[in-house]
């Protein structure tokens, strides 16, 4: 007997602007928390999540955002998109792919004309042998 692959998909859809951007965040912190992330991955999601709707939702244009979490047994991917062009120069900057580097374990930022979209995939850390469980707790 072959067990099947625990996923879900979790689909959030919000005016682009950036009175929602807490909402992803808090989303991707959920999610985080609920697959068992160290707190260091944790907080790398949330920053990935966040510099990614950012750039989603710049300009207030009025469109949806439709972010998608699929939550696999030790990863989690992201994807992304609003039907709003991307400005002229159109290029995710250096420094976001410079964060997106450091916070995700892949990632791609579409440059194309339409729709701004991003996916990006994070997995969950397993512990050193030996080495103590974090839970993320002060004591």
């Amino acid at each position: 007997m072959t067990s099947e692959p625990n996923s879900e998909t979790i689909e959030l859809r919000f005016p682009a602007s950036t009175r929602f951007i807490r909402l992803s965040r808090l989303t991707a912190a959920t999610l985080a928390a609920e697959m068992g992330f160290d707190v260091e991955s944790a907080d790398d999601l949330r920053i990935a999540v966040d510099e990614l709707v950012t750039v989603l939702v710049e300009g207030d244009h009025g469109k949806l955002v439709t972010l998608r979490f699929r939550v696999e047994d030790d990863r989690l991917e992201v994807t992304g998109a609003c039907e709003q062009p991307w400005p002229e120069d159109g290029e995710p900057s250096d420094l976001l792919e410079a964060i997106l580097a450091a916070t995700t374990d892949g990632h791609e930022v579409s440059a194309a004309p339409r729709p701004r979209s991003f996916a990006f995939t994070k997995y969950r850390r397993s512990p050193q042998p030996g080495a103590p469980e974090d839970r993320g707790d002060l004591a």
